[in-house]
């Protein structure tokens, strides 16, 4: 991978993360979701994130990590396009930890790829990591809305998850 790809692919990522975050809860407030339900969301996300990192990251040293780090992309815009087909809350419920597993495949093995051959070399790479996550995250967070309004509920959420499988071709090629 080149310099800046340890800048785009985590900001890209994490522009997807943020939006579908955002969306699903709007796309859900307007199907009529709970509180209770809009928290299941996440929990239901987090708990197979949590779950699953510390395999994720073991099998990262005994499996080729690109084939790792493409699943979760798989995955994660797999959940971001169920939830662009939910009717009911509990779809996106149902759905979100497909993404919480597509997260933890992802994200550990793409940490696995900073670490460079000298310790100058890692630092730059994790700087880079950190500036493209803050950034994607921020950026994410301040377009979902406008682009949720613009698109509606389905074509913003489906959007985004061809955002995250481009996301993927791009990381297989740089790979």
């Amino acid at each position: 991978m080149r310099r800046y790809d340890y800048f785009m692919v985590p900001l890209v990522m994490d522009a997807g993360i943020a939006m579908a975050v955002l969306a699903v809860n709007l796309e859900c407030q307007d199907l009529g979701a709970t509180a209770l339900q809009l928290g299941l969301i996440g929990t239901a996300w987090g708990i197979p994130y949590a779950l699953c990192c510390p395999v994720a990251g073991k099998a990262a040293a005994r499996v080729d990590r690109r084939w790792l780090m493409l699943a979760g992309i798989f995955f994660y815009g797999l959940a971001v396009a169920f939830y662009g087909c939910a009717t009911r809350p509990w779809h996106a419920i149902a759905a979100a930890p497909i993404g919480g597993l597509g997260c933890a495949l992802f994200w550990p093995c793409f940490e696995t790829l900073l670490h460079g051959p000298t310790a100058a070399e890692t630092r730059g790479r994790m700087g880079l990591f950190n500036v493209g996550w803050t950034v994607g995250i921020l950026g994410g967070q301040a377009l979902a809305g406008y682009h949720y309004a613009l698109l509606g509920p389905r074509w913003a959420l489906w959007t985004i998850a061809l955002l995250v499988w481009a996301n993927g071709l791009y990381l297989a090629w740089r790979t």
